[in-house]
C-alpha cells in the first residue's frame, strides 16, 4: 500500500505537457504513488481539489500541477522533511521556472530573490508541487471553494499556521514550473484574479484575521487589494 497521492488537474489529459509533466515526477522517485489526474473544464482549482481530497486515505497528499518538472528524488526529499518534524504541515519543493525565477514566497507580492539552502519558513505553499500531512487536512478542513485560482492556497496555508502548523520549503526537492500552461488559456482569467485577491484581503485583513507571523507580505500589495475593497 502506497503512503502518498498525488493529483495533477488538468484541462486535457493527453496534452503532451501533462504527459510530460506525469512521466517526469514518475521517473524522479523510487517512492511508489497513488496518481490521480483529473480533467477539468471549469475555472475552479479549489473545488477540484477537495473532490480527491475527500477520498484520499494515504498519509501524504501531494498537489501538482500540469506543467511541473519534478527533479530527482523529488519525493523522497518532500517526504524527508516532512517526518523531520510533527508541527509541520505543508512542505513546498523548491520550484525555479526555466527562466530561473525562483517560484517561492515569503508571503503575498513577496518572492524569494534566490533559492533557498535549507529548511526554512515560507509565507505560503503553492499547490503548484505542494507535500500535504493529511492528518493535518482533516484538522484544517478543505479548501476554500470561494477561490477559484489564486490565492487559495495562501489563504489554505495560513488555516494551517492558524492551527499551530509550520509551512516550510525543502531546498533539495527541486522542479520547474512551465509557468501558468493551464491558466494562460482561459479568457477570463484577469476577472477570476480579481475576485480571489479581493476575497483573500476581505476574509483576512479587513477582518482582523491575518497575524503578522504568517507571512512577509508585500504591504502595498496588500493595501492596493484593501483599497480596491474600500471603493467597491
Amino acid at each position: 500500500m502506497t503512503e502518498v497521492t498525488v493529483l495533477i488537474c488538468t484541462k486535457e489529459i493527453l496534452q503532451s505537457l501533462t504527459l510530460q509533466s506525469i512521466a517526469t515526477a514518475k521517473a524522479n522517485t523510487n517512492i511508489s504513488f497513488d496518481l490521480v489526474v483529473l480533467e477539468t473544464k471549469d475555472f475552479a482549482h479549489p473545488r477540484d481539489i477537495n473532490k480527491v481530497l475527500r477520498f484520499v486515505k494515504t498519509k501524504y497528499f501531494v498537489t501538482m500541477d500540469d506543467d511541473i518538472l519534478p527533479e530527482k528524488n523529488w519525493l523522497e526529499e518532500l517526504i524527508k522533511v516532512a517526518e523531520s518534524d510533527t508541527k509541520i504541515g505543508a512542505v513546498q519543493a523548491n520550484i525555479r521556472t526555466p527562466e530561473g525565477i525562483i517560484f517561492i514566497w515569503h508571503g503575498e507580492a513577496n518572492p524569494f530573490v534566490r533559492e533557498p539552502e535549507k529548511v526554512q519558513e515560507i509565507g505560503f505553499a503553492s499547490t503548484a508541487l505542494t507535500l500535504y500531512k493529511t492528518k493535518v487536512m482533516k484538522e484544517v478542513g478543505y479548501f476554500d471553494e470561494n477561490f477559484s485560482k489564486w490565492s487559495f492556497d495562501t489563504d489554505y496555508s495560513w488555516r494551517i499556521k492558524e492551527k499551530g502548523y509550520r509551512v516550510v520549503v525543502a531546498p533539495k526537492a527541486k522542479a520547474v514550473h512551465l509557468m501558468s500552461h493551464t491558466v494562460s488559456k482561459n479568457p477570463e482569467a484577469k476577472k477570476y484574479e480579481i475576485l480571489d485577491r479581493v476575497y483573500l484581503v476581505k476574509k483576512w485583513f479587513i477582518s482582523g484575521r491575518f497575524k503578522d507571523e504568517y507571512a512577509i507580505n508585500n504591504s502595498d500589495f496588500i493595501n492596493h487589494w484593501r483599497r480596491y475593497c474600500e471603493r467597491s
